[in-house]
């Protein structure tokens, strides 16, 4: 019966030109990686001395002495929030900010989701387990009165996790970490390639995406040849990822905070092909 079922689907030509649009962003992606893959690991390979602005901080700490700030409310947040929770740190601060609120409850793929459904921080919050001191503040950036409360709150952090796309979210947190000299890390979702990334910051430091010659040929061929036939499979996909993404962006920090010289400084990943792209952090360069 069931091989019955696979045959007839075999025979659909939907089904046959999703599998052949699959087949050919498989073999582009395998080109892209093959023949860039060199060319990437030139870009960050210094040709003269350089020190980089983390190369001094990648030393042993004791975990619960590391407090994190995590400024956004989406799925990677939350999940990051989760483990991080759990994993014997010794705070967490949580700046649930009105922005990204609002755009958690509405940009879950496809939009059908209600509110209930979004990402949230119940469950670290609330969990009188978790094993490290959680606050958490409800924010608008966008206020004066506000900043002033973001800026007292993340202060006694030791870095900081940007989890939204808002500008004024994104200046705060920059600013902050230009002034206490805090790291910080950035993280960005691209839902219509079910792909994400994630950037360690200090002051100067060069956005690494912006030259990263491996994910964009690959996210543009996704963009331009997914189609309707294939975009719940990636919706799909998407959904099953952020919890993999939530544990590469702890392992980073964790890796860290423990003076691990091969954390990761910049990563991206593209569950949808299993495509990846990195940069340690002692490679991250300064403009």
């Amino acid at each position: 019966m069931l091989r019955g079922k696979t045959e007839h689907r075999a025979r659909c030509p939907t089904v046959i030109g999703a599998n052949n649009v699959i087949a050919e962003l498989r073999e582009k992606a395998a080109k892209v990686e093959g023949t860039m893959g060199g060319l990437a690991a030139a870009t960050f390979r210094p040709t003269v001395e350089r020190s980089c602005p983390f190369q001094g901080r990648i030393k042993k700490r004791e975990m619960r002495d590391l407090k994190v700030g995590i400024i956004g409310r989406d799925e990677i947040s939350a999940g990051v929030a989760r483990t991080l929770s759990r994993s014997g740190i010794g705070g967490l601060v949580l700046c649930e900010s009105t922005t990204s609120a609002e755009k958690a409850s509405t940009q879950w793929p496809n939009n059908k989701a209600s509110s209930m459904d979004a990402p949230s921080f119940h469950g670290v919050k609330d969990n009188k387990e978790v094993g490290c001191d959680v606050s958490h503040v409800k924010l608008d950036l966008r206020l004066p009165q506000d900043i002033t409360v973001f800026e007292e709150e993340m202060s006694v952090c030791d870095l900081m996790l940007l989890c939204s796309d808002s500008e004024c979210e994104k200046a705060a947190v920059k600013e902050l970490s230009a002034g206490l000299d805090m790291p910080w890390i950035e993280v960005d979702i691209d839902r219509k390639s079910a792909s994400f990334w994630f950037q360690w910051y200090l002051e100067g430091i060069r956005r690494v995406s912006d030259v990263d010659m491996i994910s964009a040929p690959i996210i543009d061929e996704v963009n331009h040849k997914v189609g309707p036939e294939l975009r719940m499979g990636v919706e799909a996909i998407f959904v099953s990822a952020c919890g993999g993404f939530s544990g590469m962006v702890t392992a980073s920090v964790l890796q860290y905070w423990k003076g691990n010289p091969a954390a990761f400084g910049y990563l991206w990943y593209c569950p949808l092909f299993d495509q990846f792209s990195s940069a340690l952090l002692a490679d991250l360069d300064s403009d």
